[in-house]
């Protein structure tokens, strides 16, 4: 829920972007792989409600957390029908 909580605190007039870590993966070790499913998912789901946050920052640990959330975005973007990252 903090993906979502944090979009809808975010969504307002100024607001234009937002950023997020991969929340739990380093000193608690929550898989990667589990992870990022779950928060590209959330987010895309917030972010179509959205009426003011038009971009969204991953920032990631490590080239092999940026590999897997692109591996994800691209394999989420194509079961949502948008266009290919």
């Amino acid at each position: 829920d903090c993906y979502k909580n944090s979009m809808r605190l975010a969504d307002r007039p100024g607001v234009n972007s937002v950023a997020f870590p991969s929340i739990s993966t380093g000193v608690y070790r929550y898989p990667i792989k589990e992870a990022a499913p779950i928060a590209i998912e959330t987010v895309l789901k917030e972010l179509l409600k959205c009426h003011a946050i038009k971009e969204v920052h991953f920032v990631l640990f490590s080239s092999g957390d940026y590999d897997t959330y692109i591996t994800e975005i691209r394999r989420i973007s194509k079961q949502y029908g948008f266009i290919e990252v």
